[in-house]
């Protein structure tokens, strides 16, 4: 086989191996959500708190904050589509944290606190070993009344987490709009 042939399937070859990537890693792709000019995704590795921050952070954005009843219900959707897609079912840190005074709950990016969805007898620190400093969505079982509502962990849990971008990001094709909302979902 001559030179230029050689070279001219290798690079056919090459071609159809690397669309072939690009389309399976476009096919795993995390959805994302969008809501007020905000993009949303649910991470895929599970990470204790300060590395799951770190993560966001790398990606261009940070752990989620909620600030209206709106967005929460937004986060609940991403959730129960992860149930419904994936059979998940676990709590998932969001940017919320009283590490530096307990008591005193900040959301990471430095947003004021108008908005809490708190379970029960929550925050209560209630570990007993280590502190427990850090918030979670809770998802327990399916008729449980406090679903989606929060709770404080130990930093050091492992857990997946939901990034917030405080852009659209990742809107090509498959984008839907919601008719009485801001919202969109790729999928």
């Amino acid at each position: 086989m001559n030179k230029k042939l050689s070279a001219g399937l290798l690079q056919i070859v090459l071609s159809i191996l690397l669309s072939h990537y690009v389309f399976s890693e476009d096919a795993k792709q995390t959805p994302k959500y969008y809501l007020n000019g905000h993009t949303y995704e649910l991470s895929e590795q599970k990470k204790n708190w300060h590395m799951a921050k770190r993560d966001a952070e790398k990606r261009d954005g940070h752990l989620v904050v909620i600030n209206s009843p709106e967005e929460q219900k937004l986060l609940q959707k991403i959730l129960e589509d992860a149930k419904n897609r994936e059979n998940f079912c676990e709590a998932v840190w969001i940017g919320f944290s009283d590490e530096k005074e307990e008591g005193k709950w900040e959301w990471v990016n430095g947003d004021k606190v108008e908005f809490t969805y708190w379970q029960r007898n929550q925050p209560s620190n209630a570990n007993g070993m280590t502190p427990e400093n850090y918030a979670v969505i809770w998802q327990p079982i399916d008729n449980a009344a406090e679903k989606g509502q929060w709770n404080d962990l130990a930093g050091d849990c492992q857990a997946r987490y939901l990034v917030e971008y405080d852009r659209e990001i990742g809107g090509g094709t498959g984008s839907k709009k919601n008719a009485n909302s801001n919202l969109r979902s790729t999928r």
